[in-house]
């Protein structure tokens, strides 16, 4: 005889990358200059809110130097360099 469900939880964590490109549109003006479409207000470069926020925290948080970060963010597939994420962790001094 069947009784119901019984509801099991189970946390995980994912981490992979993401990839989203914006198509800014670009229009000459009859001066010959150009006016491009505006990013969304949260995006500063190349690297997204969430990835800027793990680096922060790894950083800070969890005093995880800057040559490790650097090795982790390779290993998930993430195009930085070493300059790149030394600028961004430095970003909040």
């Amino acid at each position: 005889m069947f009784k119901g469900f019984l509801k099991y939880t189970v946390q995980d964590i994912i981490f992979k990358t993401n990839n989203t490109v914006y198509e800014l549109e670009r229009w000459m003006l009859p001066n010959g200059t150009y006016v491009t479409g505006q990013l969304p207000e949260n995006i500063q470069g190349h690297y997204g809110p969430e990835l800027m926020t793990y680096i922060l925290y790894q950083y800070y948080g969890c005093r995880v130097t800057e040559p490790l970060l650097f090795a982790q963010l390779k290993e998930r597939g993430v195009l930085i360099s070493r300059g790149q994420l030394s600028n961004r962790s430095n970003k909040s001094r």
